[in-house]
């Protein structure tokens, strides 16, 4: 595949991201945190297998099957778990925006892992990306102090948030690095989905008398949590990582933006100031790591 179509790839994935929330949201509020995700992960997985079939272990990137899978695996339940943490909804946006750091580290990684090239600044377009983020996300009335209070006050799903974003960084430019052209994702989602059962059998999380409906919800969500995972592994693996790392500080604007065509409402002013700082940000470090 051409690099240009793996961009492409990891494009859509971005943009499926955007629907995610709102997807997985539903299937959680009839299902419950734990084991919605576990329902979802497990349809995720049946479906992929089904299309991709059961890979052969022993072809394998040994280092990309428990490296990147460890990291695949540990980000996904630490960041679901520093959700579940959280004491109020306020809580759950600030830890949503600490993991928003990953599209910096994956940039940031990459100088090290990947060995990329970058102009000095690379820093100053990654801080305007992410304060864009925090300005769109908050509305403009992000207040650090009390920020800071709530951490403080619960500082372990904020931790987890930061670590999870750390884990997806260098997921993605393991991948890049150790892969032979290998999308393992279904593997990926198994083992997510066993964990995830196991926590809810612990736990003795009853299953939900809910409508038929609800169990439409969980495919349409398996399907848009499959496909985003599986391109954006061929964007990552082929295609250009730099360039889908900076657009991907877009996902949070265009979560927002589904969200208010979904509702049939109206950004708020201050969403476009936060919009432009984020694509300042970008250019500033799409520019900063191309070649002279």
């Amino acid at each position: 595949m051409s690099s240009i179509r793996a961009t492409l790839c990891g494009l859509c994935a971005i943009l499926i991201w955007s629907m995610l929330i709102a997807l997985m949201r539903s299937v959680t509020e009839v299902f419950g945190a734990t084991l919605g995700a576990a329902l979802v992960y497990s349809l995720g997985a049946l479906l992929l297998f089904l299309k991709q079939g059961i890979p052969d272990l022993k072809t394998l990137s040994k280092p990309y099957l428990f490296i990147g899978g460890f990291f695949f695996v540990a980000y996904e339940l630490l960041f679901s778990q520093s959700i579940g943490l959280a004491h109020d909804s306020q809580q759950t946006l600030e830890v949503g925006l600490v993991n928003y750091l990953w599209p910096c580290l994956i940039v940031l990684f990459s100088l090290i892992i990947l060995k990329q090239k970058a102009r000095f600044y690379l820093y100053p377009g990654l801080l305007f990306s992410f304060s864009g983020i925090v300005w769109c996300v908050s509305g403009g009335a992000f207040d650090l102090a009390l920020f800071m209070e709530h951490v403080s006050s619960n500082p372990i799903p904020y931790l987890l948030a930061f670590i999870a974003a750390i884990f997806w960084g260098l997921y993605c430019n393991v991948a890049r690095l150790f892969t032979q052209s290998s999308n393992i994702v279904h593997i990926f989602f198994l083992v997510i989905a066993i964990v995830l059962w196991l926590r809810s059998f612990v736990s003795g999380e009853p299953f939900p008398s809910v409508p038929p409906q609800a169990f439409l919800n969980v495919l349409i969500t398996a399907i848009c949590f499959g496909s985003s995972y599986t391109l954006w592994e061929v964007g990552i693996q082929h295609g250009n990582i730099l360039f889908l790392a900076t657009v991907s500080y877009f996902t949070p604007i265009f979560s927002t933006l589904f969200t208010c065509l979904w509702l049939s409402v109206l950004p708020v002013p201050s969403f476009w100031f936060g919009v432009g700082m984020v694509g300042l940000g970008s250019v500033l470090s799409w520019l900063a790591t191309q070649k002279k």
